[in-house]
């Protein structure tokens, strides 16, 4: 992705992010979602887009690049709760609650912890009594999440589902007999990134001639590049449920990525 094709990482994720949205919206700059499981799918693509943004913003940034691979693994996440969303096509609508829920669960077992340490501390009464009331807010959402989820669904057990399920279902998925592709390179992905961001990447950073904060730059663009086939891998699937009849749209915006790769030399390996 040399210069004289975008002058920034942050520039190219951005006219994809751009072409993705159009698609999606169909010229609906009012879109709004109708149902939980446009809701969740809308959610899952506003995380995607912000970390893809800072993918390029990182790329750009030479003692940052390394982070990139902390918003790559929160991508992959998001793309996991995307595959299992639109898995089973006639239970859609219950998934989107086993989500709705881990989320709303692990928010409230976070505060939690976030205040009992606080408690112990050296804070002032005004603050600790807006985490209070910011508690009580997040357990009331999982309250009534968990009033209309039920507490015996097949989908997740009534647990619901939140990010300590993502290594299984990618497993799962990139080791069944029908695995395609994307779904073996997303775990694939997953396990990279994970490793990457506990270890804090010490060995991208070291080089023959000694250790630098910058990553090297086709590793750079090759990032930005799983991060943006993540965009591409989840956009259809957004599509899917929020409007299905734009699919064949979000898909081209694929298409035209592909006729850009193909004329420009990235240096890096496909």
């Amino acid at each position: 992705m040399p210069p004289e094709t975008v002058s920034t990482y942050f520039g190219l994720v951005g006219e994809l992010a751009g072409r993705l949205e159009e698609a999606l919206s169909g010229g609906d700059a009012k879109f709004e979602a109708a149902d939980r499981a446009q809701h969740v799918a809308m959610r899952l693509r506003l995380g995607l887009l912000s970390r893809a943004s800072a993918v390029g913003v990182l790329a750009d940034t030479g003692p940052a690049q390394a982070a990139m691979y902390d918003c790559l693994r929160t991508m992959c996440e998001a793309a996991s709760h995307l595959t299992w969303l639109v898995a089973k096509p006639e239970a859609t609508q219950q998934r989107a609650l086993c989500i709705e829920l881990g989320q709303a669960k692990a928010d409230a077992h976070n505060r939690v912890k976030v205040l009992a340490v606080h408690r112990a501390a050296l804070l002032d009464p005004d603050t600790r009594e807006q985490m209070e009331k910011n508690l009580n807010a997040a357990e009331e959402v999982v309250r009534h999440v968990q009033e209309t989820h039920g507490s015996s669904c097949k989908q997740c057990g009534g647990r619901g589902r939140n990010e300590t399920q993502v290594p299984t279902w990618l497993k799962q998925q990139a080791t069944k007999a029908s695995a395609t592709t994307d779904e073996v390179n997303l775990f694939a992905l997953w396990v990279g990134c994970s490793a990457d961001v506990h270890q804090l990447v010490p060995q991208r950073h070291s080089r023959e001639d000694g250790h630098h904060l910058e990553l090297p730059g086709a590793e750079v663009g090759l990032v930005v590049r799983w991060a943006i086939d993540t965009l591409l891998m989840c956009f259809p699937l957004v599509a899917k449920v929020v409007r299905p009849e734009v699919v064949a749209d979000v898909e081209a915006v694929g298409v035209w990525w592909k006729d850009v790769m193909r004329n420009v030399d990235r240096g890096v390996s496909a």
